[in-house]
């Protein structure tokens, strides 16, 4: 996209940046320009050092996390390297990827308005200045709710209004995908496209969500790779080029698609949508790929293991959530959950695990024909192993080793035994070299496969993942998926995933339950709920970029199709 002025409004020249307590530094020889108007793109797997970037742009390095910084940050021609965090906060609007922690208010409206506040801001027209923002971003019939009470993109819109009443020139986004459904992300974006167009608001997302941001406006892709910058080029150009996988990070599934199928991407138009991308003879070449897939093995139904009967809960002095609800898990089945922020998912899992219970529960809920009710949290946690969603709030060990082996000590298996069972799930979960580290040094990412291998370790017969792959890149989302696939082949383990990720869905999936305010919309395999565009809409669900380049092109896949470009790209990552 040509934009209407070349003026630089930020410039790293020759950046590296090394953290008090760690001995190399995480930021190399940066140099990187952003023009005024410009939306560019920081990516970069786990680990990248796109935070530590994110951190010295917005401020809180080297203030907050100090450390040695060298080279030059100039904000309009002139020098900020010596600016306080509000100094800067003057200039570049950040939001955080955890936005709970960025809530200063009781309401939308003083959280809004706090920025406002401190400057001293004359009533009404702090008050006017609220009411614009909010309708701005779609939160004008939100402002007296508590932001805890909002959904995660009303909270990421809530923090936007918050920074952007301030009339910062440039926002800083640090991963603000990670916490919403792929509909609200694209919500989300849109209206990222929409206030650089109406506003003029030069925009620096962090994320490797690529697949989804691709699909809009955006200017450049900047991808780091261990500290360093590796590209900075137009998306065109860089799924052209098929580096992305290169530096950890996932290519969007119809691009994927149109490699298998020998496709010059270079050859073709409106390559970064999968709606729009066109060439000569582009649906025969598919055709032929699609043609060539190994017939698809029908798996045997399988024995039911948790059956769930007519459960209905409500909060006290609440509408009943689930009325009547009715579903089940096979033995050795992998099931996945999906369904909009809110519509109960969570409040299900803490059901099933004990965690929530009162006199308004009813229902039958039977694991091997043994009633769960009779169950305490910790019996059912000896059969039913539950990751939640924020691994912050499952690490209790002071290292990386002793997390892993803490529930094992806790029943006196043998330190031999444990040995024995612990370094090879951190081997496939990237962590090894790391398990001296203490647990407070690693990434979100590096945090999630953590919490995830320790409830591994304990060889549960139900394995329930929370959003498993939020936050993590895709080389690190995939040999975490494919160990819980192989535990789960090799040990006849049940998995339920709950997820936004069709993508994830589409190829690990045996079935899908879709649950929306409290009901069960459909209960089918992943292939078949692609094609129910209005059950996507009602859980929030928006269609595979594979499924939106198929139906753009009168195409026919099943799931062979998502399972064999996965087994692609686990096997370039390899």
């Amino acid at each position: 996209m040509e934009n209407e002025t070349s003026r630089t409004i930020l410039k790293l020249e020759n950046v590296t940046f090394k953290y008090e307590a760690q001995k190399a530094p995480t930021l190399k020889n940066i140099n990187l320009e952003v023009r005024a108007g410009e939306f560019v793109v920081i990516a970069g797997a786990s680990g990248s050092g796109k935070s530590t970037l994110g951190r010295l742009i917005s401020g809180l390095i080297p203030e907050a996390f100090p450390g040695a910084l060298t080279g030059t940050l100039t904000y309009d021609g002139q020098q900020i390297n010596d600016e306080s965090i509000f100094e800067r906060s003057q200039k570049i609007g950040t939001v955080l990827q955890d936005v709970n922690a960025q809530f200063v208010g009781l309401s939308v409206a003083e959280d809004i308005a706090f920025a406002l506040e401190n400057d001293e801001v004359d009533d009404s027209k702090m008050h006017a200045a609220v009411a614009e923002w909010a309708n701005r971003l779609d939160l004008g019939d939100k402002l007296q709710l508590a932001p805890q009470q909002l959904s995660g993109g009303q909270k990421q819109r809530t923090a936007m209004a918050g920074v952007l009443i301030d009339e910062s020139p440039l926002l800083l986004l640090d991963e603000p995908l990670a916490s919403l459904d792929e509909a609200s992300g694209n919500e989300m974006l849109t209206l990222l496209e929409r206030l650089r167009k109406e506003q003029g608001i030069t925009i620096i997302l962090i994320e490797h969500r690529l697949a989804d941001v691709l699909q809009h406006e955006v200017d450049r892709i900047v991808i780091l790779e261990e500290g360093e910058i590796k590209q900075d080029a137009q998306p065109a150009e860089v799924l052209q080029q098929g580096t992305l996988t290169q530096y950890g990070l996932a290519e969007p599934l119809y691009i994927q698609l149109l490699r298998a199928a020998n496709v010059a991407l270079p050859s073709l138009s409106g390559l970064t949508s999968p709606a729009t991308v066109a060439g000569t003879d582009l649906k025969e070449q598919v055709q032929t790929y699609l043609n060539q897939l190994p017939k698809q093995t029908i798996k045997p139904t399988s024995e039911e293991l948790l059956q769930v009967t007519d459960l209905s809960f409500g909060y006290e002095h609440g509408q009943l959530l689930f009325d009547h609800l009715s579903f089940s898990l096979g033995k050795s089945e992998i099931v996945t959950l999906v369904g909009k922020n809110g519509s109960g998912k969570s409040t299900l899992i803490n059901i099933l695990t004990g965690f929530i219970e009162n006199q308004k529960l009813s229902g039958t809920m039977t694991l091997a024909g043994q009633d769960l009710k009779t169950l305490s949290i910790k019996e059912r946690a000896e059969v039913m192993g539950y990751v939640i969603q924020d691994p912050n709030l499952m690490l209790t060990q002071s290292t990386v080793f002793d997390e892993v082996a803490s529930g094992l000590r806790l029943r006196d298996v043998p330190e031999t035994e444990i040995v024995a069972r612990v370094n090879p799930l951190l081997e496939l979960a990237g962590l090894y070299t790391m398990r001296n580290w203490p647990t407070d040094s690693l990434s979100y990412g590096q945090k999630k496969r953590l919490s995830i291998i320790a409830i591994l370790v304990l060889n549960p017969a139900i394995l329930i993942l929370d959003e498993p792959t939020a936050g993590q890149d895709a080389e690190n989302a995939n040999r975490l998926m494919d160990f819980v696939r192989e535990l789960q082949q090799s040990y006849g383990l049940t998995i339920l995933l709950v997820t936004h990720d069709l993508g994830l869905m589409s190829y690990i999936a045996d079935r899908t339950v879709v649950l929306v305010d409290g009901q069960i919309l459909a209960d089918t395999e992943p292939m078949q709920l692609l094609q129910q565009p209005d059950v996507l809409a009602q859980a929030h669900l928006a269609q595979t970029s594979l499924d939106v380049f198929l139906k753009s092109h009168d195409l026919v896949a099943d799931q062979r199709v998502y399972r064999d470009l996965h087994a692609r790209e686990v096997a370039n990552e390899s």
